[in-house]
């Protein structure tokens, strides 16, 4: 028991940074206060490189380029990363098969893997690299560091993805092998960048252990004999009754819900489920805002794209970055000065009751710690018969690559003997997952249907050294790691750790992942960070702001309001407070995006009717 105990805590570092490093398309704001940091984590390197020799492992039997876009020369790649032991494997096959084939080339590359599992510290690391020079070809997350965005301290691979991939057979730019999440474009200030690329796509879900969902709900025609939960069946309605019915079930289901109402969950920073889940909503109810504030023929943000579009909010990539774009004094305009978006809205109200309603089935009290160890002591109970815990979760909302972790927790150690990790038939066969049903509305402007937050897992980006030469060592493997050959190295790695799962959403055209680890079924169609609504709705695209006449980041005085409504005992909402927090920020934001105006009420006048940039371009 202790040991298993100790794996659980221990497998809560696995679950790096979730989503609160995974900026908003518009947003990308860093935790300006004080954090809960899940217990027991520590640094810890695993460096991994190869010596120019081959190395036994290599992988990858895709046609060979006829001539590599790497500079002649000797040279080492670093890729900072923070992940489970798994993917960390991974991409060391990776690393090593592409050594392998730069050796037979006649090239001098050494590819080193270096991976720390506390995510502050990491954070911490990449911030110090892109604030100081680095010199060497260097990879990292770039989605820790959006301030440095459109920055000559990222790299821009917006030319690079327009150039062959040399990996690729038959490939005329890179981009066409990869779906449009693999290279999200983000803006900053007047200008646009893609600061970095990803092989796939995270997205906030629901877990369940299908035992306890059988013994408290039993089979329907929403649950099937084995306990899975049929997604496309799931309505608020049943949600809120199953929820209701695990309550009173007499089984320790006392909070049956495992989301947390701390002010870190409902942040800007790590760990912030709930955060996401209310972006996800306003979303869903403030749809028809993308509309309002597209751009038209006389905006300053008019691009050939938005010639044809139309709105259906019923087509959930309404806004995708490649055929959609908006003027954001719109954005301003319609958010601050009109009466029917902001959160003294009636939309905004019925949003955040609802969710009232359904917080009410989680621990008041509970940190992220205390919902993951709860949610894994269910599958101790249903799954491992190990009984006499309480406050078990019917329901967990996390990350879709919580498989990772849960695979880490449920191993099993002998001492003298290899660590047996449970395959992938044996993790789907005791846990499922689902994607948040969308709320029941008659309002006017609310979609039927709701988003998941989430998207770019990797946000693999350059580090800037000045040198393009020296940049395109680490163009170069990041072509090779995002090519089909790239993921076979990736998939074998899991094939081989015992059918490993697969499943987040694959962003790498024209690969086969084995059937074995195939697990990638729950397909998020569109996501919420794209809405120009959640720049302002709750702040998140408020990246660094600040309170007028203060040092408080307007995103913590936000957690807090939002906190403090989830845990007070009063179900009504009033939205003045949160309006004038954020609209308190808006000056500090305007000044950060050198805007011509620093009052949302200026505007207008200042834009010439809405029409005119908002960016200060002059010299």
């Amino acid at each position: 028991m202790k040991k298993i105990l100790t794996s659980l805590l221990a497998a809560i570092i696995s679950i790096i940074m979730l989503f609160g490093v995974v900026a908003c398309n518009n947003s990308g704001g860093t935790s300006g206060g004080t954090t809960e940091t899940p217990g027991g984590t520590t640094e810890s390197n695993g460096n991994s490189s190869s010596s120019e020799k081959p190395s036994e492992s290599s992988g990858g039997t895709s046609e060979r380029p006829s001539e590599s876009n790497t500079p002649d020369g000797p040279v080492t790649i670093t890729i900072y990363t923070a992940v489970n032991a798994i993917e960390q494997s991974a991409l060391t096959a990776v690393a090593n098969a592409y050594m392998d084939l730069k050796y037979d080339e006649g090239k001098d590359i050494t590819v080193i893997i270096n991976n720390r599992t506390d995510p502050e510290a990491y954070m911490l690391a990449v911030r110090n690299m892109a604030a100081g020079n680095v010199t060497a070809p260097t990879i990292v997350q770039t989605s820790i560091i959006p301030e440095y965005y459109g920055s000559n301290k990222i790299v821009d691979l917006t030319p690079y993805l327009e150039e062959a991939n040399p990996y690729i057979s038959g490939n005329k730019a890179w981009r066409d092998a990869l779906e449009a999440d693999a290279y999200r474009t983000k803006v900053s200030g007047s200008s646009e960048t893609i600061p970095g690329v990803s092989y796939s796509s995270n997205y906030l879900s629901v877990f369940y252990n299908k035992q306890a969902v059988l013994d408290v709900l039993g089979q329907s025609e929403v649950v099937g004999a084995d306990g899975t939960i049929d997604n496309s069946k799931i309505t608020w309605t049943w949600l809120m009754n199953a929820l209701q019915t695990a309550k009173n079930s007499g089984k320790n289901f006392n909070n049956p819900l495992g989301l947390s109402r701390s002010e870190q969950s409902c942040g800007e920073g790590s760990f912030n489920m709930l955060s996401h889940l209310v972006n996800m909503y306003l979303d869903q109810y403030f749809r028809d805002f993308i509309e309002k504030v597209h751009s038209t023929s006389d905006d300053y943000s008019y691009l050939s794209i938005d010639e044809d579009w139309a709105y259906d909010s019923n087509d959930q990539s309404i806004d995708a970055v490649d055929r959609y774009s908006f003027n954001l004094n719109k954005v301003v305009d319609y958010y601050f000065n009109q009466t029917g978006y902001n959160p003294n809205s009636e939309r905004y109200a019925e949003v955040m009751e609802n969710l009232y309603d359904l917080m009410s089935y989680s621990d008041a009290n509970a940190s992220y710690n205390d919902v993951f160890s709860r949610f894994n002591e269910t599958t101790l109970t249903y799954s491992h018969n190990r009984g006499g815990y309480a406050d078990l979760k019917l329901f967990y909302v996390e990350a879709l690559d919580y498989v990772r972790t849960y695979r880490d927790a449920f191993k099993t150690e002998v001492q003298g003997k290899p660590t047996v990790y449970p395959s992938g038939s044996q993790i789907s066969s005791e846990l499922g997952w689902f994607l948040m049903p969308a709320m029941e509305s008659n309002l006017e402007g609310v979609a039927n249907n709701v988003r998941s937050f989430g998207g770019p897992q990797e946000n693999m980006g350059i580090l800037n050294t000045g040198n393009t030469k020296t940049n395109e060592y680490a163009v170069d493997f990041l072509m090779y790691l995002l090519s089909p050959q790239g993921q076979q190295g990736i998939y074998a790695t899991y094939k081989k750790e015992n059918d490993a799962p697969i499943t987040l959403v694959q962003l790498v055209k024209d690969i086969d992942i084995p059937e074995a680890i195939d697990y990638a079924y729950v397909k998020a169609t569109g996501d919420c960070s794209t809405s120009p609504y959640l720049i302002f709705g709750k702040c998140s695209g408020m990246t660094d702001a600040t309170v007028t006449g203060s040092s408080e980041y307007v995103y913590d005085g936000v957690a807090k309001i939002l906190s403090t409504y989830f845990r007070s005992s009063t179900r009504t909402w009033n939205g003045t407070e949160l309006f004038n927090k954020i609209k308190s920020g808006f000056a500090s934001y305007a000044t950060k995006n050198n805007f011509i105006y620093n009052d949302p009420a200026q505007v207008s006048s200042k834009t010439n009717g809405l029409k005119n940039s908002p960016y200060n371009t002059a010299a």
